[in-house]
């Protein structure tokens, strides 16, 4: 083994470690939300699930599409106070707006009045969280450890929030600031040492010019990015309309669940990436292969952790919320199916970047955000919470493999995942066998 070799573990330990701040960020998800969910019941969680909905479909404005951009441009110029600047002040202009479009959606669809509190949580939280970009100063420095630090400093001390709110019986708004906490804890947390980030920002940097460059760069990413929340949030803002607030919140407790675990697909990725990239440069066969074996892998755990839920839902359910979210069960068992296309949906993504097809994001969301809107619609209009479970996992299926098959350019990328799944069903030995192999390779 040479020292190079000896300097790097195995893919299993890579993915273990680069899983360590998701599997942090999953655990606070679920604690709070189940908290939450057991304290105040089926309509308060509809409250709280239709505020973050709403938060989501127009929090791209606040963040103008940049925030990838940012980590770029720092890591090429961490003291580029021009662009931290112009950036900086973009993004809070940004802000304003999407504050004012959140208003604006409760004026015309919600009761502004009674949500006000709750609001005013959920935007603080974004422009700690989304505009301040601390977080994306370290990661372009590729310092985790102060994230890493601060994120679990920030998560207990909300989940200790809420355990003592739960105790002394704080009202549904009290609670809700457990959102700003966490995400003003982040930030001050991960701001400690980080005085030269500050050192950058000033009005005398500010340029237009700069600004404007950026957000033109950005658009096609803009663009996808409103397409996506605009479908991705449609079931639960439809369901509001259409059925009473005890339904929209027992939904919504099994719905926000599955999204937690797209983190494995990420992971993945991140895994495997230096090693796609080094087989694309030398052997287009070979990268082809490789990138197979690794969606066999995603497919795989897709469809062992669909299953697995699927058999337990009405436990996970019972564990996590209690028994006023029983019916909550079933649309579990259906809406973790979407696991089996979601987790590959990291690789199609990177891989469409790789290879110099990143417009198909937008054009794939152009096609297929008005089509799932619709199917929700229908569904849940005429089927209820089942019928918005099945578009749930209808709407991935589309989305992240039957859209790929529709494009010339990436009809080969469909034509591998439909392998890799016919891998699975036809050689499950063989492919398990290939999957363990895959994991201890060197990484």
């Amino acid at each position: 083994m040479t020292v190079g070799d000896a300097k790097r573990g195995s893919n299993i330990v890579n993915a273990v470690l680069y899983s360590t701040e998701s599997i942090s960020a999953l655990l606070f998800s679920v604690v709070s939300l189940a908290l939450i969910a057991r304290h105040f019941g089926p309509d308060h969680l509809a409250r709280y699930s239709v505020a973050q909905s709403i938060s989501t479909l127009f929090v791209v404005f606040a963040t103008l599409g940049l925030e990838q951009f940012v980590i770029r441009e720092l890591a090429r110029n961490r003291h580029d106070a021009e662009y931290v600047s112009s950036t900086l002040f973009g993004m809070l202009a940004g802000w304003a707006l999407y504050v004012a479009l959140v208003i604006a959606y409760y004026l015309m669809f919600q009761d502004l009045a009674q949500d006000l509190f709750l609001i005013a949580s959920v935007v603080a939280a974004t422009l700690f969280l989304k505009v301040i970009f601390v977080r994306a100063y370290l990661q372009a420095q590729n310092r985790p450890k102060p994230i890493a630090v601060a994120s679990l400093v920030s998560r207990l001390s909300s989940i200790a929030y809420l355990l003592v709110g739960a105790y002394m019986d704080f009202s549904f708004d009290a609670m809700m600031l457990y959102l700003p906490l966490q995400a003003l804890v982040l930030l001050l947390a991960m701001s400690i040492g980080q005085s030269g980030f500050f050192r950058l920002v000033g009005v005398r940097h500010f340029r237009p010019r700069r600004l404007a460059a950026s957000v033109r760069e950005a658009a096609p990413v803009f663009l996808s990015t409103v397409l996506f929340f605009f479908y991705s949030q449609s079931d639960v803002l439809i369901m509001s309309s259409l059925l009473e607030a005890e339904k929209v919140g027992v939904y919504s407790a099994s719905i926000r669940l599955v999204p937690q675990a797209a983190f494995i697909g990420y992971v993945l990725v991140a895994t495997f990436y230096r090693e796609m990239d080094k087989r694309l440069l030398a052997d287009r066969r070979a990268f082809e292969a490789y990138v197979r074996s690794i969606l066999t892998l995603q497919f795989g755990v897709g469809i062992v952790l669909a299953a697995g839920v699927f058999l337990t839902s009405d436990l996970v359910v019972s564990l996590l919320y209690g028994p006023r979210y029983a019916d909550s069960g079933r649309v579990l068992s259906i809406a973790c199916w979407a696991w089996v296309f979601m987790l590959p949906a990291a690789l199609y993504s990177r891989l469409l970047i790789m290879l110099g097809y990143a417009r198909y994001e937008l054009i794939k969301m152009v096609i297929v955000a008005p089509l799932i809107v619709l199917l929700n619609y229908l569904a849940i209009s005429r089927v209820g919470m089942i019928g918005g479970a099945v578009v749930y996992v209808l709407s991935y299926f589309l989305v992240d493999f039957v859209v790929y098959f529709l494009f010339r350019d990436t009809r080969h990328l469909g034509m591998m995942g439909l392998g890799a799944l016919a891998d699975i069903f036809t050689k499950p030995w063989r492919t398990l066998r290939m999957s363990a192999r895959l994991l201890k390779a060197s990484g």
